[in-house]
């Protein structure tokens, strides 16, 4: 997916600046077997 659409890949950590910047806060990150995470944002 990244190798066509710019991306990158960001912590947890990153992801909760990004998200409080929008207003948003980070819900859990759900880890999965693959080397994927489910990562939810939620009104702040």
């Amino acid at each position: 997916m990244m190798a066509s659409l710019p991306g990158r890949e960001r912590t947890e950590e990153e992801f909760g600046k990004l998200f409080a910047q929008a207003g948003l806060r980070l819900s859990p990150v759900i880890h999965t077997p693959a080397a994927l995470s489910i990562t939810e944002a939620v009104a702040a």
